[in-house]
């Protein structure tokens, strides 16, 4: 039976399967999402969001048994806004991440987006720099700087659309004229300011609709939970 030992990963999501036993999804570097149960008892430690572990588990299925954690670090400490913030990152991971795919990358950037949120720092910068290298992961890189996937450059006054198959591409007058453009429309000099490194308002507000539009494309038909709780604040 394969058995895995000490590595370190956050709880991502937890759910009760019995009174003595959780059904865990983890996150970790060198075996990315894992499933699987853990048993509990009065005195387990707390299984805490934002809090490093080490975990250790076995099982040659996809659907692993934990066989014992122990804290690694303190928690981040997230607060109101920024806590909303890492619930929504928890639940990307949960949703789009594929099991037991090697992320060292996309866990490094999960850590540096918790340690940002707990300094309380502006969210959005962040979040969006998450985002695009969670979709690079998932095999989506985009260029702010050419044309979907061809060597066109893309023109400062020029209008795109967002395909989240594709990236930009030009707006032809039959499709700027369409009533199913759904105001998916972006400037190319806000898109090359992205390139350039600049982060005014404008190119946030872009990476925002374009980072919501890929991410929707590979989630399906049901919403993020986590969006609700800014809604509610």
């Amino acid at each position: 039976m394969s058995r895995t030992d000490l590595l370190k990963g956050y709880v991502i999501h937890q759910r009760p399967m019995s009174d003595s036993r959780k059904i865990l999804d983890i996150f970790t570097a060198q075996a990315g999402r894992v499933t699987g149960v853990v048993r509990i008892s009065k005195k387990s430690p707390a299984l805490i969001l934002f809090q490093p572990y080490l975990f250790s588990w076995l099982g040659k299925q996809e659907f692993k048994t934990f066989t014992g954690y122990e804290s690694e670090a303190i928690p981040f400490a997230l607060k109101a806004e920024q806590l909303y913030c890492g619930f929504y990152l928890n639940e990307l991971l949960q949703r789009l991440l594929p099991a037991l795919d090697e992320s060292t990358e996309l866990f490094a950037a999960y850590e540096m987006a918790l340690a940002i949120l707990a300094n309380q720092q502006p969210p959005e910068p962040h979040l969006r720099r998450f985002e695009l290298v969670l979709l690079r992961h998932l095999g989506y890189e985009y260029s702010f700087i050419h044309e979907g996937f061809n060597p066109t450059p893309l023109q400062a006054n020029g209008l795109y659309h967002f395909n989240p198959q594709q990236g930009f591409v030009p707006i032809t007058t039959q499709s700027f004229d369409s009533p199913n453009k759904s105001g998916l429309e972006y400037s190319g000099a806000d898109i090359l300011a992205y390139h350039r490194g600049e982060s005014s308002p404008a190119v946030l507000h872009l990476l925002k609709r374009v980072c919501r539009h890929a991410i929707a494309a590979r989630l399906g038909r049901e919403p993020l939970r986590s969006r609700e709780l800014f809604r509610r604040d």
